[in-house]
């Protein structure tokens, strides 16, 4: 009986240092995100059609354009994404890092992927009354992104794939880079 407890204790003991050092390990490794070889869009409309679409362009950069017609605001900003993937240990559970997150333990949906994003603002554009939504050229943010196989989770809201068309695109960042040399 004694010398089945002292196995058990020595491959309990064994086991959690196993865990132990898997779990900090791991974490020692960090994998840079990378944009899509082409220009991706992605978009959600809200019940009170305020519209959020994002472009990622194959160059680190992306357009964030917000309209809001009841209060007759545009809004656009163009950013630079540098971001890191989260550690993915079993099943669902992933560790993120990044400036604000303390305890970074989090389950997301099979197939998703969490990026803690470093959004800096190259450029920013608005149109309208009231207080901007998106951040002003030469600010910094930090977001988390979850990219999924057929959606974006971006600050709670999921964005669907949208259709892209790079003359809008283009256009679009054009108008950017032409407000940041006014600003």
């Amino acid at each position: 009986m004694r010398k089945t407890g002292s196995v058990l204790a020595k491959t309990t003991g064994g086991l959690l240092v196993a865990v132990f050092l898997i779990f900090q390990l791991k974490g020692c490794t960090a994998v840079v995100w990378g944009p899509w070889k082409e220009l991706r869009r992605f978009g959600v409309v809200g019940v009170d059609e305020r519209t959020l679409d994002i472009y990622f362009f194959p160059d680190w950069h992306a357009v964030f354009w917000y309209t809001d017609p009841s209060r007759r605001v545009v809004e656009g900003a163009l950013a630079q994404l540098r971001g890191t993937v989260g550690t993915h240990y079993v099943g669902r559970l992933w560790h993120i890092e990044g400036p604000g997150i303390t305890l970074g333990y989090r389950l997301y949906a099979p197939g998703c992927e969490p990026v803690v994003m470093e959004v800096d603002t190259v450029a920013s554009y608005r149109v309208g009354p009231g207080n901007p939504t998106l951040p002003k050229a030469k600010e910094r943010t930090y977001s988390v992104f979850v990219f999924c196989p057929d959606r974006i989770i971006f600050e709670g809201m999921e964005l669907h794939p949208a259709g892209s068309n790079p003359d809008e695109a283009r256009s679009l960042r054009e108008l950017l880079e032409r407000s940041s040399e006014k600003q």
